[in-house]
């Protein structure tokens, strides 16, 4: 590093500056300063590069910057010296040594705005390394499960693990869960590629904790939270997709498929909360004026239970919309490279490292997933070859519950999300058995080979009270068809079931399967659009910045 780039003030400092005299006056020995010597200084340059400081606020130009760069390791010197350990030298705009005894003595290193430039084009180009060999391997991913999926079809059919097409005439068998293959690839790609990312925690940084010299060895601890975030986001999705393989073999009933997401979550949460993240939420304009002016609000634990909500809601949305060659692949496909653009908008904006490389670390799950995903989705679109189970649908969920944690986007992710989120408001009057729900809903198939809509029937004077008020409003509405009619002298009515695929085909004609599939992701389509129009210009209008 070339001398030039630091403007040094000389003020207070002796006229030798070498590693002794900084060890001297830091009183860290001379171990320290034999590892300044080596470490920090060359014979051309003799200038301290900055990672190892020691910070005294009263003199940085720029607190907030630097108490976001740096991470306390919970030392503290004889003499009262607190020594910390930064994680973004290149944010800060004054780095200071600072020695706390009867008489104080700062050296103050201001860094060159080119050094922040230099870093930070390093930083970014780090960063396309990792993505472009992530993107690589999903390459490689997709032609390795779109090659083994078609080896495993006939083995399925062997061991007797297929379903029946419904929406067929001839209802043949069809291998089924063959999304566990795409799954189990998806994380052997996962974990391959896991030492990529983090090779700069070979590179161990000393720390010197007074006069015996070296007794602690650290790495970079930002380095460290990403790659617990990573193996914490693999761990819960392992557990999703052994559930949903449970599910296919099990036939698991709610109450499970309610509790062992809350459990799959609890890695993620965990991470989120060793790396105390914040728990608070950027107000709108119009709540701020009601709670002080503030801008944030802290909701604590709060955040935490909303986390495990979303983690609950993705792994069952994927699964509620389904029945249909290729609906369940087509929705995700159209969910996660939403999500990817997203991301990549937000790496090409990123201003600071720790915001770069969340959205890389949330690339990094999710462009596997297209690649594997795009594979099942060849073989499972109309006519399907194969169907993808539960196992694919909670896996599914479970990853872009996980990248949008990691990422640090849930609320944008909840715009990716409006179809799966309409249709769960739309089902809630039967998911919560308000009205009559039967065990499967999706379309049926007619005499001309065309799907319409699917009914439920049951008898509206046994409905409780709240459930009566929901079949009327969604009558009023106009959002169900329904008859009433008499069967052995009481009164019943014939309902449609209350799922979008139902809805779409309630405002049109009966549809061939494969256009129903196609209208859905069309409406997945637009709804992403509308999304990144709220997240990045709608936004504006509530929010001072949208970053």
């Amino acid at each position: 590093m070339a001398s030039s780039d630091f403007d040094m003030e000389t003020e207070n400092l002796d006229p030798d500056f070498t590693p002794k005299t900084i060890a001297e006056k830091l009183k860290l020995g001379d171990d320290f300063a034999d590892w300044l010597s080596k470490e920090k200084f060359s014979e051309e340059d003799p200038v301290l590069v900055l990672n190892f400081v020691g910070m005294d606020f009263l003199h940085a130009q720029n607190r907030d910057d630097i108490k976001k760069a740096l991470v306390p390791i919970g030392y503290r010197g004889e003499n009262g010296d607190n020594v910390l350990f930064t994680t973004e030298p290149t944010i800060l705009t004054s780095v200071i040594f600072s020695y706390s005894d009867e008489t104080t003595k700062v050296l103050d290193l201001h860094l060159n705005i080119s050094i922040f430039e230099k870093d930070q084009i390093k930083m970014f180009w780090r960063a396309l390394v990792v993505l472009f060999v992530n993107s690589l391997m999903s390459l490689l991913a997709g032609l390795a499960s779109y090659h083994f999926m078609l080896q495993f079809l006939p083995i399925f059919i062997q061991r007797k693990l297929y379903g029946l097409d419904q929406c067929k005439i001839d209802k043949k068998p069809v291998p089924e869960p063959i999304g566990v293959i795409a799954a189990a690839i998806y994380l052997i790609f996962l974990f391959t590629f896991i030492p990529l990312p983090f090779y700069d925690l070979l590179n161990q940084r000393a720390i010197f904790t007074g006069e015996n010299g070296l007794t602690n060895i650290e790495c970079d601890n930002s380095s460290l939270l990403n790659l617990l975030s990573l193996l914490a986001g693999l761990v819960s999705i392992c557990t999703a997709v052994l559930l949903g393989f449970a599910d296919d073999i099990l036939d698991l009933r709610w109450r499970h498929k309610l509790l062992f997401p809350t459990l799959s979550s609890m890695p993620l949460l965990l991470v989120y909360l060793l790396s105390k993240n914040s728990t608070a939420v950027l107000l709108p304009h119009f709540l701020q004026k009601y709670l002080g002016g503030a801008s944030f609000l802290d909701i604590g634990p709060f955040y935490y239970i909303y986390m495990v909500s979303l983690v609950i809601f993705c792994t069952n949305a994927i699964n509620i919309i389904a029945g249909i060659n290729g609906v369940e692949v087509g929705q995700s496909l159209v969910i996660t490279a939403s999500i990817a653009l997203f991301n990549t908008i937000q790496v090409i904006r990123s201003v600071d490292s720790i915001q770069l490389w969340h959205h890389v670390l949330s690339l990094c799950f999710i462009l596997p997933f297209i690649g594997t995903s795009t594979a099942l989705f060849i073989i499972n679109k109309y006519p399907a070859k194969a169907f993808v189970g539960d196992t694919y649908c909670y896996w599914a969920g479970m990853t872009i519950a996980v990248s949008a944690l990691t990422g640090r986007f849930s609320k944008t992710l909840l715009l990716f999300l409006l179809p799966q989120i309409i249709n769960f408001i739309f089902s809630c009057p039967q998911l919560f058995h308000l009205i009559p729900c039967p065990r499967h809903r999706l379309p049926r198939l007619n005499e001309n080979g065309k799907l319409e809509m699917s009914m439920v029937e049951f008898q509206p004077h046994k409905l409780s009270k709240i459930g009566n008020v929901c079949f009327r409003i969604l009558g009023m509405a106009r959002l169900i068809y329904y008859k009433e009619y008499i069967k052995d002298g009481e009164s019943w009515v014939s309902m449609n079931n209350l799922t979008i695929l139902n809805l779409i085909l309630k405002f049109n004609r009966p549809q061939f399967e494969w256009e129903l599939t196609n209208k859905f992701i069309i409406l997945q389509i637009l709804c992403s659009i509308f999304a990144f129009f709220c997240r990045f210009c709608l936004a504006r209008i509530f929010y001072d910045e949208v970053n």
